[in-house]
C-alpha cells in the first residue's frame, strides 16, 4: 500500500515535471516567436533585470568607410574647388558617402549569429541574434568574462561603454543631435541643390537651351529640341555646327556678328561622316628620332535641321586639302614612329558653307 501511494506520488511528481517542461518549451517557443523590441523587453521582464533603459542595433565595423571616406574626399573635393561648382561638390559628396554608409549601416555583419539586437537593462542585457535567439546576461555574468560573447562588431558608443563597464551608461543626447542635424543639413543642402531643381524642372517640362551642348541632342537621330528658337520666316537664322561626340565647333549668325546664345540658335549643323579623298599626304611632317606626322585630305560631310523640329534643310560636303603648320611637338606612342591625320575644314570653310542657311528664307 505504501509503495502504490509512493509510487503515485513519484508519478504524480514526474507529471509535474513532465507538465512544467512542457510550459517551459512553450514559453520558450512563445519568446523565440517574438519580435523586435517587444520581444527584447518581454525577455528582459523574464529575465527579472528591471527597465529596458535603451535599444541597440548591431552594425558593421565603420574602418572601411572612413578609409573610403578619406580617399573619395581626397578626389571629390579637388574635382569640386576646381569646377568652382557647389552643385558637382555636393554630387560627388553623395556618390562618395553614401554607398559605404548604406553597406555599414545595413549590410550583413560578419560571424555567426549574424545582425544583433541589444537590450540594455538595469540589471543586464538581452540578445537577440539570427532573427529568434534570446541570451539574456546580467552585469555581474558579464563581469565574470562574458562580455565577448555578446559584444557587437560595432555599435552605438552607449552600448559599447556600457558592456564594457557592466552598468547602463547615459545616452549621448547631445552628441547624437548634432550628428543628426549635420545629416540633416546635408541632406536639406543636397535636395536643394540637386534635387530640387531637377523636380522643378521636371515639373516645368523643357526649358530653353541655356547652354550650346544642350543642342547637341539634334545631331541624333531624328532629333529635335523642343524648347530651341522657331525657325523664323527671314534670316538671319543663327547656326550651330557640332562635330564627333556632340563638341561644339562653331556658332554664327553671319561675319562680323556677335555670337548667338544658345537660346538664339534656329539651326543645327552635324558633321556626319569624313573620308579620306587621296592615298598621298599633303604634308608630312618630320620629328626627332626618325618620328613623323602626314596629314591627308578629307571630305566631310554636313546635315543641316532645324533646331527645333529636326526637320532637314539640307546636306553639303566640304573638301579640306590645305597643308597645316607644323606643330612644334607631338606625341608618339612607344614603338610608333609614324602618325597620320586627316585634314579637317577650317572654320572660314564652315561659315562660308553655312552662309545660306545663315540667310536662307523659311521654306
Amino acid at each position: 500500500m505504501g509503495t502504490g501511494t509512493g509510487t503515485g506520488a513519484a508519478g504524480a511528481e514526474a507529471a509535474g515535471a513532465e507538465a512544467a517542461g512542457a510550459e517551459a518549451t512553450g514559453a520558450e517557443a512563445a519568446g523565440t516567436g517574438a519580435t523586435g523590441a517587444a520581444g527584447l523587453r518581454r525577455r528582459a521582464r523574464e529575465a527579472g533585470f528591471g527597465a529596458v533603459r535603451a535599444v541597440y542595433r548591431e552594425r558593421r565595423d565603420g574602418g572601411a568607410f572612413f578609409v573610403w571616406l578619406l580617399v573619395g574626399l581626397v578626389v571629390a573635393l579637388p574635382a569640386a574647388f576646381g569646377a568652382r561648382s557647389w552643385w558637382l561638390g555636393l554630387v560627388l559628396s553623395v556618390a562618395v558617402l553614401l554607398p559605404p554608409g548604406l553597406w555599414v549601416l545595413f549590410g550583413p555583419v560578419p560571424g555567426p549569429f549574424g545582425r544583433r539586437w541589444y537590450a540594455v537593462c538595469e540589471g543586464g542585457v538581452v540578445v537577440r541574434s539570427g532573427g529568434r535567439r534570446y541570451a539574456a546576461r546580467s552585469w555581474e555574468e558579464l563581469g565574470e568574462g562574458g562580455t565577448r560573447e555578446v559584444f557587437p562588431e560595432a555599435g552605438a558608443r552607449a552600448l559599447e561603454s556600457a558592456l564594457r563597464r557592466g552598468c547602463p551608461v547615459r545616452f549621448a543626447l547631445l552628441r547624437q543631435a548634432l550628428a543628426v542635424a549635420a545629416v540633416g543639413a546635408w541632406l536639406a543642402a543636397v535636395v536643394a541643390v540637386v534635387v530640387a531643381p531637377w523636380g522643378a524642372d521636371l515639373l516645368r517640362g523643357e526649358q530653353p537651351p541655356s547652354a550650346m551642348r544642350d543642342l547637341a541632342r539634334v545631331c541624333a537621330d531624328g532629333g529635335e529640341h523642343g524648347e530651341a528658337a522657331p525657325y523664323a520666316p527671314q534670316g538671319p537664322h543663327p547656326v550651330a555646327l557640332f562635330g564627333d561626340a556632340g563638341l561644339v565647333m562653331l556658332a554664327t549668325v553671319g561675319p562680323d556678328r556677335p555670337e548667338p546664345a544658345p537660346d538664339e540658335v534656329q539651326v543645327v549643323a552635324c558633321v556626319r561622316a569624313s573620308e579620306r579623298s587621296s592615298p598621298e599626304p599633303v604634308s608630312v611632317c618630320p620629328y626627332l628620332g626618325g618620328h613623323s606626322l602626314s596629314y591627308y585630305p578629307a571630305t566631310h560631310s554636313v546635315d543641316v535641321v532645324e533646331a527645333r523640329t529636326g526637320r532637314s534643310l539640307g546636306t553639303f560636303t566640304l573638301r579640306a586639302a590645305d597643308a597645316p603648320a607644323c606643330p612644334a611637338s607631338e606625341i608618339f606612342a612607344e614603338g610608333d614612329s609614324h602618325q597620320e591625320r586627316d585634314l579637317s575644314p577650317s572654320d572660314e570653310q564652315f561659315e562660308a558653307a553655312l552662309a545660306e542657311y545663315v540667310a536662307g528664307a523659311a521654306e
